[in-house]
């Protein structure tokens, strides 16, 4: 059997709880297996609105993403086409869950075969006086008798005009019944075509289902049309968009660092996402950020390279941190998600770095910064005397973009002192010479640190 998920969105997980045993008692009528799931998925087949929800309410009159289809529950009178659910769910019976359903599976894949007949005897038991089916497109009052027509039944054509032509049409398209209802029947198995039974009104929710599942006009108009080329983003931002009613518009940053310092005086949280890299939650204003992954783990997605962030800002900052799955974890310094971004991110020009003479006014907090061996060696020299870019480069043995990327940082942190040289005081700076044991030395400090866990993410 096909596996189908449905998203309840407003709904606690009570409702999911009912809904799910309603689906395993009924399971013979339903043409499809359905799971549920609390929240908005990607993979999801059928949303469920709850209108008496803020959530729900703003999801439902949100544009729908293309392939998204989409129900409406509610406790009060609601007009929400065929795709409906009445409240409580536990109170609506199985007749229009299976409808409902049965419904979403043959709009969502029309290549799904129908739900066979229930059993005889697994029947649900009718009332004794059921009272008679109200007009419908499947259910019509039967006409009065009528007395047999006269033997001239036919006229002259002049006089009859165009009422004759559309007999003898008629006629010729085979024998007519005196049923009314035989008749519309022969009608519909010949002369049915996918807009007529387009037009055909659905059956009524307290209803027995007789006919096949005719979907709403807006969906079937929606399944038809040729959907518009969006990638995996935008389809996540019309999800979000649905669920999160403060979600501002999306912008992309060249780096990690530059998305960083256009928030940096932002009133506002955002969300940062790349491929590869787990969501940042950064909120500017607290000074704090949010993200499942470790720092280590993103000191390391940054080492392989600049590559493009996208920036999603919120007004709600609760709304921020669900958005990026982080609600319960702990708030960390911004200022570690900028020395991140610093160290990573080598300048493109070193014309202002070559030109000055650098100093540290005290140690970065290097136990909650991840770091390199080479940094704990310049936080060594650079809180003794001044240090110029080219000679620091080559006491650590590493490129100056990369030096000039930890001094980037350490003045990100507020604690690096610039002072402008000339190219004689540059070369007069004489730097210690670190020997190989002393080399060994802070390697082994490092390690114990290390050991000890004193290196937090």
């Amino acid at each position: 059997m096909e596996r189908l998920l449905c998203c309840l969105l407003g709904f606690p997980e009570k409702d999911a709880q009912v809904l799910r045993s309603l689906t395993r008692l009924f399971r013979p009528s339903l043409s499809a297996d359905w799971g549920f799931e609390v929240g908005v998925t990607e993979d999801c087949d059928l949303l469920v609105c709850d209108l008496d929800d803020p959530g729900g309410l703003h999801a439902w009159n949100s544009p729908a993403p293309p392939g998204l289809l989409r129900a409406a529950a509610s406790a009060g009178d609601v007009d929400a086409g065929a795709l409906l659910l009445r409240k409580p769910l536990r109170g609506h019976g199985p007749s229009g869950i299976v409808q409902v359903l049965n419904a979403a599976a043959a709009i969502k894949r029309p290549d799904i075969a129908p739900a066979p007949p229930p059993a005889t005897g697994a029947a649900v038991s009718a009332p004794a006086e059921a009272p008679a089916p109200g007009p419908s497109a499947f259910f019509k009052p039967e006409p009065a008798p009528r007395p047999a027509p006269a033997p001239q039944r036919e006229a002259p054509r002049a006089e009859t005009g165009g009422a004759a032509s559309a007999l003898a049409e008629r006629d010729a398209e085979g024998p007519v019944t005196d049923d009314p209802f035989a008749d519309a029947a022969d009608r519909a198995n010949t002369r049915q075509t996918p807009d007529a039974a387009q037009e055909a009104a659905p059956a009524l929710l307290g209803e027995t289902q007789t006919g096949p599942v005719v979907p709403p006009a807006w969906a079937s108009e929606g399944a038809h049309q040729a959907e518009p080329a969006q990638d995996e983003a935008d389809i996540k931002d019309i999800l979000r968009r649905m669920r999160f009613a403060t979600l501002g518009n999306a912008a992309e940053a060249r780096t990690l660092l530059d998305a960083l310092r256009d928030l940096r005086t932002s009133d506002k949280a955002a969300v940062l996402e790349a491929p590869g890299l787990k969501a940042v939650c950064v909120m500017p204003q607290a000074r704090a950020w949010f993200s499942t992954g470790p720092a280590p783990e993103i000191f390391g997605w940054l080492g392989e390279g600049n590559r493009p962030v996208r920036v999603l800002p919120f007004a709600n900052t609760e709304e921020a941190r669900d958005a990026a799955g982080c609600k319960d974890e702990p708030a960390r310094p911004l200022d570690q998600l900028m020395w991140l971004a610093c160290v990573r991110t080598l300048p493109e020009r070193l014309e202002t770095y070559e030109s000055a003479l650098f100093r540290l006014k005290r140690w970065p907090d290097l136990g909650n910064l991840p770091h390199e061996p080479h940094h704990m060696h310049w936080c060594g020299i650079l809180t003794r005397q001044q240090a110029p870019l080219h000679a620091l480069a080559g006491t650590g043995g590493v490129s100056p973009a990369q030096t000039a990327a930890f001094l980037d940082a350490c003045s990100e942190l507020g604690i690096l002192e610039r002072t402008a040289a000339t190219p004689a005081e540059i070369a007069a700076v004489q730097l210690p010479v670190v020997s190989k044991k002393g080399r060994e030395r802070v390697s082994l400090f490092k390690n114990i640190l290390g050991r000890l866990r004193i290196f937090r993410s």
